[in-house]
């Protein structure tokens, strides 16, 4: 019997090797989910996520992925709040400010159009001066 198995349980060498090749390391998992490896270690260390260390590398499963950070990807946003606080407060302000650029420059335009026309109903149309004043000062 082989008596290293990650639940500590006795089992043949070809199982535990079987079972091992269930596992994938946290670099594959931040391949496959697009988190950075210390923060899918973080979720094991915190019980997010189901995972084992062995030796110094952390392993885990693609269902336990597909557990912890599915459920979460199917809510409104899905990534966006995933972002850290910060970034998240970024991307928001630059979405209001690019908003309330587009009022601004649309309630300037209107106000423009409406006093140019009432000058131009008051004034009457503008007619290019041909003649100049030409002093000369010889």
């Amino acid at each position: 019997m082989f008596w290293r198995g990650l639940l500590g349980l006795p089992i043949s060498r070809k199982s535990y090797e079987m079972h091992l090749s269930k596992f994938i390391t946290l670099r594959e998992a931040a391949l496959l989910t697009g988190y950075h490896q210390d923060y899918l270690s973080y979720c094991i260390r915190t019980g997010r996520l189901v995972g084992q260390k062995v030796g110094k590398n952390w392993l885990t499963t693609e269902e336990a992925l597909r557990q912890c950070f599915n459920e979460k990807d199917t809510s409104l946003g899905g990534r966006f709040f995933r972002l850290p606080r910060a970034l998240r407060l970024a991307v928001l302000i630059v979405i209001a400010s690019f908003i309330l650029s587009v009022f601004v420059i649309g309630a300037y335009y209107v106000a423009y159009s409406r006093g140019y026309s009432a000058a131009m109903k008051t004034i009457g149309p503008i007619t290019p001066k041909t003649e100049l004043n030409q002093s000369t000062a010889d």
